[in-house]
């Protein structure tokens, strides 16, 4: 029988190939538990005590939602605005001297 010596690329496929091995199984259980866990009844009904108090909230003040909306659409939602009218504002800007405080003479 022949023995060769594995040269170092070998060396580092074998190890790479480990890994990915003991990353299958530890992904395997991953999703295992994952399944477990939503069937589970117990896990079903658990809910965080964030998600409790919006929920709370939301019960106690039905407009909240409505109210969220109005103020991001007040804040962030803007009109188009018209190229013309944008161009002329771009245009219309005088530069600002050197500086402020002292007058022109």
């Amino acid at each position: 029988m022949i023995w060769a010596i594995p040269s170092p690329q070998s060396k580092s496929l074998l190890i790479t190939a480990a890994l990915q091995g003991k990353m299958r199984v530890r992904l395997f259980f991953y999703l295992l538990i994952a399944i477990i866990m939503k069937f589970t009844k117990q896990f079903q009904l658990y809910q965080s005590e964030a998600t409790q108090f919006i929920q709370s909230l939301k019960k106690a003040n039905p407009q909240l939602e409505q109210s969220q909306r109005d103020g991001r659409a007040l804040l962030w939602d803007k009109a188009p605005i018209d190229l013309a009218t944008q161009k002329d504002t771009i245009e219309s800007n005088i530069d600002q001297q050197a500086y402020v405080y002292q007058n022109k003479a």
